[in-house]
């Protein structure tokens, strides 16, 4: 919300404002090959609190936004954040087969997608009212402070971690060969879901119940 606001502010122009969502959108999506194998190939764990921590810093370089000059390199900036969130999230939801069983896999994505969605709206509203009360700073302070106070609940969590041999290949080829291989997983733990359900439908039509 900061961002746009500063945008707006000094450009008034809507090609930047989409320019920002394109830089924040394309570093993610390209990056993602070999972001998921960063979370596969090292510890989960630090790359969520380095993340944070490299956030935690970076939102307060916004401080130093004051003309239209800077708004070229605050994109550039917003891009790099964005590119350190989806390392976040990355190693986030690969620590979720680690910390819950197969069978709560399912319920434990559509938590972590439903508490996403929640905090995303959640946060837009309040960097909105922060913004209109305090002023773009004291979003881009709130925003560093928030970061930091999530490190606090990471360093105390124990994530268990299995690094495969599959994993540790040349960058490129193994990020490329990662998205077959994460199919067969897919496919491999729907095929036993799916025969636990046979099974246990076969269980109920043998006792007689519904």
């Amino acid at each position: 919300i900061a961002l746009f606001f500063l945008i707006l502010e000094y450009t008034g122009s809507e090609f930047l404002l989409g320019l920002l969502f394109t830089v924040r959108m394309v570093g993610f999506a390209i990056l993602q090959p070999l972001i998921g194998l960063m979370a596969d190939r090292y510890n989960r764990k630090m790359l969520m609190i380095v993340s944070n921590l490299l956030q935690a810093g970076l939102a307060l370089v916004f401080l130093l936004v004051n003309d239209s000059s800077d708004i070229v390199w605050m994109i550039g900036l917003s891009g790099l954040m964005m590119i350190l969130h989806g390392v976040y999230m990355t190693a986030e939801r690969a620590s979720l087969p680690n910390v819950v069983s197969e069978e709560d896999l399912a319920t434990a994505n559509a938590l972590d997608a439903a508490s996403w969605s929640t905090a995303l709206c959640i946060g837009a509203m309040l960097g909105g009212v922060v913004v209109s009360i305090w002023g773009t700073n004291a979003a881009f302070i709130v925003d560093s402070i928030t970061f930091l106070f999530g490190t606090l609940f990471l360093v105390r969590l124990t994530l268990p971690q299995t690094i495969e041999e599959s994993m540790k290949g040349p960058w490129l080829s193994t990020a490329i060969a990662i998205p077959a291989s994460s199919r067969r997983s897919n496919l491999g733990i729907v095929e036993r879901y799916a025969a636990r359900q046979e099974k246990d439908h076969g269980y109920r039509d043998a006792v007689g119940r519904p």
